[in-house]
């Protein structure tokens, strides 16, 4: 990418401000990749006895195609998935020190502090992990749908009260509307359960999502 754009005769594109465009489309698509990395995980059991995967039920889990999708789902997870979280975890922990002596790290990682007050520069990493666990949540428990939302709610739950207690965005409208999208995302999560199949563990569900509310 940054070798095609030093090409353009308009455009020359220098390394930090090119790592930081990377960076921003790779933030943007993490959730969205990482729950398409851990499909071959999702294996759900079916009548004959077997498993198979959720979103390709002629799949059968441990035979035949699966075997390669599961290395490449393992292989992409950890060079992307890990890999991008290593990078912006160790720029949350540096960037405390590397912002007053090098202009290039903030061009570089702009895409992760820039939306955050300073004070709450980390917030940035912090919701690359929500997005991480809510991404693992079908291959955690791929047969109860039941666990799945609870699971869902918590996550969603723990990011809610986090922002209301540390209102990272720089402003107002910023924080308010990431409250609202989180009460609503979660009351879509926990009414689906109406519709859900039947869990093995109805009773602790039931627990939980009285806990919870």
């Amino acid at each position: 990418w940054w070798a095609g754009s030093r090409g353009l005769p308009w455009k020359n594109w220098a390394v930090p401000e090119t790592c930081n465009a990377m960076g921003l489309l790779l933030q943007a698509l993490f959730i969205t990749m990482i729950t398409i990395t851990t499909e071959p995980f999702q294996c759900k059991l079916q009548p004959t006895g077997k498993t198979s995967l959720v979103g390709y039920p002629e799949i059968t889990c441990g035979e035949g195609d699966h075997t390669g999708m599961l290395a490449l789902g393992v292989v992409f997870t950890i060079a992307y998935g890990v890999g991008f979280f290593a990078v912006a975890l160790w720029a949350t922990v540096v960037a405390p020190k590397r912002s007053a002596t090098s202009p290039v790290f903030l061009v570089m990682f702009r895409f992760l502090f820039f939306r955050f007050r300073a004070d709450r520069w980390y917030w940035g990493c912090l919701l690359l992990v929500r997005n991480g666990i809510l991404s693992f949540v079908p291959a955690m428990t791929p047969d109860d749908a039941h666990a799945q939302i609870v699971l869902f709610s918590t996550v969603l739950l723990i990011a809610l009260v986090s922002q209301v207690a540390l209102w990272p965005w720089k402003n107002l409208q910023l924080n308010v509307v990431d409250c609202v999208l989180i009460v609503l995302v979660t009351t879509i999560v926990s009414c689906s359960a109406v519709s859900a199949p039947p869990s093995p563990n109805e009773g602790t569900f039931t627990v939980f999502m009285v806990l919870l509310f």
